[in-house]
């Protein structure tokens, strides 16, 4: 059987090279940070301060035989004699291995050359440096995540270092014994649902830690720690101290239910890799379907009149969603303080956000952080990221190869005279998919189209899309009872009645299933949604009136939403609201134009 050892992040620190020459002086350097600083971290007065990086004993082997010749620091303040110690040890609590002093003429990157070059033995080993007088310790941005590192800025000692950055400092490793093959295996994108008898997608990246290039690797796909299937990749080649990528397919024979997956790089090169330990990738539940029934996907996003940056990035998901047709987008304005359009459940809605961390715009989809999978877009591991056409995209890719948890229906008629809309919702587990403990339904109503004069950001007119008007059901939706196998079925019946001034030919009814969690707002996943215009509603009703006005040469009654284009070998095209009103027309001098979701009437 494999190790099962969870991935949280790469665990070893960086090594790259040091000078031009470096393959011909036989030296690499071995740090966690880039060789700038972009942060600092403040130091109590009087306080002697330090920073430590820790390398466990399956990294210092690979170094067995070599030396540390080196260390660089970047010192924020020039200080007095010998008021720079350097060191190495075992543990930051006993004598050191090797201490050499130094005196700080001027600020910036110190060279220290050491009296005596420390012998790796292959023992797990501490590098550090304490220094006197500073007001600051200099940070560079963070390479790989996930191995120790110390800092020492407070009176209480040295403590565990958990901010995003790294100490600005590396060591100089010489010798004729370098690692030829040693990766560090960094994130992996592994699928959580796949239907029986296809082939998987699993990506990843590695950082190549040896004295040679990596041109092919050697990958286990684990099940349970035992292996299921190797596949061979060959790689971009990948120089000494570069991180490199690789896409494998797999996975095809595994049976219908539940596993438990991770990948192993066995070889590197054809060759077993000379630390192993850093070799594996997390592990992720994955569920193996006999069918995958399709989803919508609900989109929420953050937005309000007074945020400033809001219409541009408002364009921004329009066009990225623009083909995607199982998108329901729902706003609220939230986030970014309040305005005109603002109800209640969109403020309660902040609650998704990272604690005392409110900004627009900002989006969710299906309420799910996909933080396992990509971290550098869930950041602050909550449901909510910043919208951008690469995250939107990447983020709509994986919950579209999500299956729906449940099928759910909506349906609706409207009663023009008393302004009264009726709507039914239905909805049911779908056999095979786990459920969350406990299950709400929700109901909300938009509106498109709402005018206004006072958006932050735009010149003049300005029209809020998708903006939840109501929501109908209680904030956090109605409880679903599950019933003795575990299953569910529901049907309610909702009517609301609409205010004047609300456009019903501009709104929409979204329903959505989703888990129960109010106590943890990264478990509160949609599992399904569905939407239908109360325009396409109010055309279903339509009899007399649709049939007169097809009979003047217009088409039935058609959803659109987005850029429309004059179609190739038509010389115009118009387009009517329900009422018969023209709203626009296309020709060959105007042969575009952008139109807001809606049903219209097209000659």
């Amino acid at each position: 059987m494999g190790k099962n050892i969870k991935w949280i992040a790469p665990l070893l620190a960086i090594l790259w090279s040091s000078a031009a020459n470096a393959a011909e002086d036989h030296s690499m350097l071995l740090g966690n940070g880039q060789n700038k600083s972009v942060t600092m971290t403040q130091v109590s007065n009087g306080v002697k301060a330090g920073a430590a990086l820790h390398y466990p004993a399956e990294t210092m082997q690979t170094f067995s035989g070599c030396c540390i010749t080196e260390l660089h620091i970047d010192i924020n303040k020039a200080t007095g004699k010998d008021s720079l110690r350097v060191f190495i040890t075992r543990n930051l609590q006993d004598e050191p291995l090797y201490e050499q002093r130094y005196t700080v003429a001027q600020k910036g990157w110190q060279t220290l050359v050491l009296e005596q070059p420390f012998a790796i033995d292959g023992s797990e080993l501490f590098i550090g440096y304490e220094v006197e007088g500073q007001r600051y310790l200099q940070y560079s941005n963070r390479i790989v995540d996930g191995f120790e590192e110390w800092i020492r800025h407070k009176s209480d000692g040295w403590k565990k270092y958990t901010d995003l950055y790294s100490a600005s400092m590396y060591a100089v490793v010489s010798g004729e014994q370098l690692p030829e093959r040693n990766i560090v295996l960094q994130h992996c994108v592994l699928p959580a649902y796949t239907k029986q008898g296809e082939e998987m997608v699993f990506k990843g990246n590695f950082f190549n830690m040896a004295s040679t290039a990596v041109n092919s690797l050697d990958i286990e796909i684990l099940d349970r720690g035992e292996v299921v299937e190797t596949v061979n990749v060959e790689t971009n080649q990948t120089e000494p101290r570069q991180q490199g990528s690789f896409q494998i397919a797999g996975g095809a024979s595994l049976a219908a239910g539940s596993h438990e997956l991770q990948l192993h790089v066995k070889a590197v090169n054809g060759r077993g890799d000379l630390d192993d330990s850093n070799n594996y990738s997390r592990t992720t539940s994955l569920l193996c379907c006999l069918d995958l029934v399709p989803r919508n996907i609900l989109l929420e996003v953050f937005s309000t009149e007074k945020c400033t940056n809001c219409p541009s990035k408002h364009e921004v998901i329009t066009k990225a969603m623009a083909s995607k047709e199982n998108v329901i987008e729902v706003v609220h304005h939230a986030g970014f303080y309040d305005d005109q359009f603002t109800v209640d459940a969109s403020r309660e809605y902040e609650w998704f956000y990272q604690k005392d961390r409110l900004y627009a715009p900002a989006v969710m989809m299906d309420r799910t952080a996909l933080t396992d999978n990509h971290p550098d877009i869930f950041t602050e591991q909550v449901a909510i990221f910043s919208p951008s056409t690469s995250t939107l995209e990447t983020v709509y890719a994986e919950q579209n190869a999500t299956p729906a948890y449940a099928h759910i229906q909506l349906s609706g008629s409207y009663d023009s005279a008393t302004r009264t809309l009726s709507m039914d919702v239905k909805g049911s587990s779908i056999e095979g998919m786990p459920l969350p403990d406990s299950l709400r339904l929700n109901l909300f109503l938009t509106e498109d189209s709402l005018f206004t004069m006072t958006q932050a950001g735009a010149t003049g007119n300005y029209y809020h899309r998708h903006s939840l008007r109501q929501c109908v059901t209680p904030t956090w939706g109605e409880a679903i009872e599950k019933n003795a196998e575990g299953g569910f079925e529901t049907e309610r019946h909702y009517e609301v009645t609409l205010p004047e001034n609300w456009n019903e030919q501009k709104m929409e009814m979204v329903a959505f299933i989703s888990a129960a969690n109010t106590s943890d707002n990264t478990q509160a996943q949609v599992l399904n949604s569905s939407s239908k215009s109360i325009g396409e509603v109010i055309a279903a009703g339509i009899s007399s009136p649709c049939a007169e006005r097809q009979a003047n040469g217009l088409k039935r009654p058609v959803c659109l939403e987005g850029t429309l284009s004059l179609p190739e070998g038509r010389e115009r095209i118009a387009l009517f609201d329900l009422s018969g009103r023209k709203i626009t027309e296309l020709n060959k001098t105007r042969p575009q134009t952008h139109i807001t979701r809606g049903i219209y009437l097209m000659q």
